[in-house]
């Protein structure tokens, strides 16, 4: 079963960037959910408020669910 994650047979050039792109998105909603005022000081967003970093967990939540339709659909 892992074995087809590293290597899928038969799959098209377009399939591979997809599926790529879905796991550079989960990577992404990795580091927003595990340092959210590390990402928005490298964004040069303004300091978080009250619930700003709960709000913005809560877009790397919604970030990683792409992500991880992207690696689904391009498997």
């Amino acid at each position: 079963m892992l074995g087809r994650l590293w290597k899928v047979e038969d799959q098209s050039r377009a399939a591979r960037t997809v599926e790529a792109f879905g796991w550079l998105l989960s990577v992404e909603a990795i580091v927003i959910l595990g340092a959210p005022h590390g990402v928005a000081s490298a964004l040069q967003l303004p300091p978080f408020l009250e619930q700003g970093a709960g709000y913005f967990r809560l877009t790397g939540l919604f970030v990683g669910g792409l992500g991880m339709l992207y690696v689904v659909s391009g498997g």
